[in-house]
């Protein structure tokens, strides 16, 4: 029984270890030191219990080959490290801002700034409706209790300006999609920011929403 509880809790231990390395490269350095903590934490315990349980199923010459009393306080202190680490990466969550630096005031957050001027400068007209795009997801980002007029206007110049932005990229269904969604995926990389998008996306529930034609998307 003991075996099955440690296989448990290191497959748990495993799939938090994916999920911070995905934390790490949305980024979301505070959710993924988080994951990544809590894995350590319990691929620790882990070790421990094995420990435990050859200590008291093994043999008396088997027990004089196992760690001594230094060894054992040892794995206190991980546990110890690795559980104000899991308590410090909460208190960083909770203190992130859900706006973020904006230094220049142009409705875009810093790094997103950064990755336009990076991946979309082919041509004016592509960096005006990243932008656009982008000026968008923020103000859903900081958005608290929506409407369901906030939200059905969201999403309908979400349409807009993500479509027009489709017309100015390479002409390539995966790199279109892909260059969109970085600056979507960048947006919305902490929980905070991913709650208030996912609740106006919860308002609009079904319904039918038109892409921009061409001669629409005129800068």
């Amino acid at each position: 029984m003991i075996y099955v509880f440690v296989v448990c809790t290191a497959l748990w231990g495993a799939v938090l270890f994916i999920l911070a390395a995905y934390s790490f490269t949305a980024p979301d350095a505070a959710q993924g030191m988080y994951q990544l903590s809590l894995a350590l934490l319990l691929f620790k315990f882990s070790e421990m219990m094995l420990k435990w349980h050859r200590r008291h199923v093994s043999t008396t010459s088997e027990r004089a080959a196992l760690p001594d009393g230094a060894d054992q306080w040892k794995d206190y202190a991980w546990v110890l490290m690795l559980s104000l680490s899991v308590v410090l990466s909460v208190a960083w969550q909770a203190n992130q801002s859900v706006a973020g630096p904006d230094a220049d005031q142009n409705g875009i957050r810093d790094d997103v700034d950064t990755l336009i001027a990076r991946s979309f400068h082919a041509s004016p007209l592509q960096t005006v409706y990243a932008q656009r795009l982008a000026r968008l997801y923020q103000r859903a980002a900081v958005t608290t209790n929506p409407t369901h007029e906030q939200a059905v206007s969201y999403m309908n110049e979400a349409f807009l300006q993500d479509g027009c932005l489709s017309y100015f990229l390479p002409d390539d269904y995966n790199l279109r999609r892909s260059l969109r969604d970085k600056i979507y995926n960048l947006t919305f990389n902490t929980a905070g920011r991913r709650r208030n998008d996912h609740a106006l996306s919860e308002l609009i529930g079904a319904g039918a929403f038109t892409l921009p034609k061409r001669d629409e998307c005129k800068g």
